[in-house]
């Protein structure tokens, strides 16, 4: 009998699970990202690498068998830069939310992610993902106040 990674999972884990790699599908893995910020850089998986340990770009990482962090594509402009307010709404999260799982700063990006796809009454029903290109600023208010605690 041939047993998958995923055969000890409830079922209501095993679809998260697949959502998951549904989603993680679709975005770059580091080495895309590096060159599209820096095509001149050498070492090109580095500048991906760097910003994520910076809490300067949010990645998922991602389940056995290929396990490696991919970086969700609405994080960028247009141009292909990380969205510079990006940092101030991590920083919120990771320091006042629950989304960091170790004691070294790390996370696996998942919470984050799902908090960005959600839809925020501070943000009139849409979600941070959405409205993270048109005003990033309103999405660091929405991190501020329910992780911070301030109000508005």
């Amino acid at each position: 009998m041939v047993t998958s990674d995923y055969d000890h999972l409830l079922p209501i884990e095993l679809a998260a699970a697949q959502e998951r790699a549904r989603l993680a599908a679709q975005w770059p893995v580091a080495a895309v990202v590096s060159k599209a910020i820096d095509p001149t850089r050498e070492g090109v998986r580095s500048v991906a690498t760097e910003l994520r340990r910076q809490w300067r770009l949010l990645a998922v990482f991602t389940d056995p068998p290929s396990s490696q962090y991919r970086y969700p594509t609405w994080q960028f402009r247009e141009d292909g830069q990380p969205i510079s307010e990006l940092h101030d709404i991590l920083t919120v999260m990771r320091e006042k939310g629950p989304f960091i799982t170790d004691d070294q700063g790390r996370s696996t990006g998942w919470g984050e992610v799902e908090w960005f796809m959600t839809r925020h009454v501070l943000l009139d029903g849409a979600t941070p993902e959405e409205m993270l290109r048109t005003d990033p600023a309103a999405v660091l208010r929405a991190a501020l106040v329910e992780f911070d605690g301030d109000e508005e």
